[in-house]
């Protein structure tokens, strides 16, 4: 029983790999445990790959940035060190039966005087039935040590390199036609962690997700446009009015990675 379910995580895992889909770096193949922090809130671990952002981390799990700071208790100079482990929020509500191309199979060791009832009920939040369809072997057989499929989590495309959206570039390169109702001013923070080096991106608390916004170097009079991709981790400070990508700060000329900019939003 156990090769066989050792031969089936390989299987799952490889289905990843071969279409050419993102593959969260499981070097020994092994299942992809759910795990409890002291708090009882169930999680998983992403093994964070060479210059990834919290950014393109959110994208593939479809959960925000603010809760990946939140779990995982970043501070605003901490730095996502590759081969570091990164806490992922168990969601239930995200899980299939199926398994599908892209997705990943999750799985649950069952602890000293756990039962299916008390799991499906308190713990995993999965009714019994689906449970069981994952694991014929329970109905027969469920005692603490072994590890119980509980579903498969669908993941967002990603592609190295990812490039604009074609709208994005088109909206870049006409900044004469964007229209801006509001201004402020404050301090930026050039945030790769985030955001990633090579993408124009921005978050604000104000501006509408997914518009676009102008960033202004007032010293150098150079001005960058940038997608709102979501708002400002409570983490930072109050005078704190946006977090750019690297990326926007090199097209701004700036220096360091705390700077003075005008903004202008819709």
């Amino acid at each position: 029983m156990l090769n066989k379910t050792l031969i089936f995580n390989l299987l799952c895992l490889l289905t990843i790999n071969l279409n050419g889909q993102f593959d969260p770096d499981l070097e020994s193949f092994s299942q992809i445990l759910i795990e409890e922090n002291p708090e009882q809130t169930l999680y998983f671990n992403h093994k964070v790959t060479k210059k990834e952002s919290l950014y393109r981390i959110s994208r593939i799990y479809n959960i925000s940035t603010n809760t990946l700071y939140s779990f995982n208790q970043f501070k605003p100079d901490d730095l996502l060190k590759e081969n570091s482990l990164l806490k992922i929020p168990f969601d239930p509500t995200q899980l299939t039966v199926d398994k599908k191309a892209n997705s990943l199979a999750l799985f649950y060791k069952v602890q000293t005087k756990e039962n299916l009832y008390g799991l499906s009920k308190r713990k995993l939040k999965i009714d019994k039935k689906i449970l069981k369809k994952l694991n014929p072997q329970i109905e027969t057989s469920f005692q603490e040590g072994m590890q119980i499929l509980v579903g498969y989590l669908p993941l967002e495309t990603m592609h190295e390199n990812e490039s604009e959206p074609a709208d994005i570039n088109a909206i870049i390169a006409k900044p004469s036609e964007q229209v801006f109702t509001k201004e402020s001013r404050g301090v930026a923070i050039s945030e790769s962690v985030v955001l990633g080096d090579g993408r124009l991106f921005a978050l604000h608390n104000e501006a509408r997700i997914e518009s676009m916004i102008e960033i202004i170097n007032p010293i150098q009079n150079r001005k960058v446009l940038a997608k709102v991709i979501g708002r400002i981790p409570p983490i930072y400070e109050k005078d704190v009015k946006v977090l750019v990508s690297a990326e926007v700060s090199r097209q701004l000329a700036v220096i360091g990675k705390r700077f003075f900019v005008n903004i202008r939003y819709r």
